[in-house]
């Protein structure tokens, strides 16, 4: 996980995150004297939370999605695209990073 997504529990104890992007000095002066927020949200559900709570940089995504396989009652290649998609789109979201070891 970036240094700049912060990380929230709910009651219900869903995961919120929230990334403040990187802004240039001018756009930063100019957002913070509109009183812009830049930041993207986005608030997981019980599966996003779960998903979530396994990434640990370690883990490899088809590890990922052979746990919520065995917890769901879809079928495994539903539950792997799933996480690739939403792998995707948090990586759009820039909320999390990919990590390539070097050789």
């Amino acid at each position: 996980r970036p240094a700049n997504v912060e990380l929230k529990h709910d009651s219900a104890g869903h995961i919120h995150l929230r990334v403040q992007p990187k802004l240039n000095r001018w756009h930063g002066k100019i957002a913070s004297w509109l009183g812009h927020d830049y930041s993207r949200k986005i608030e997981l559900d019980d599966w996003g939370t779960l998903f979530y709570g396994m990434i640990d940089g370690a883990t490899p995504l088809c590890a990922i999605a052979d746990r919520l396989h065995a917890q769901s009652q879809r079928d495994r290649a539903e539950v792997e695209q799933g996480c690739v998609l939403f792998t995707k789109k948090l990586m759009t979201l820039e909320m999390i990073q990919l990590k390539v070891p070097l050789s």
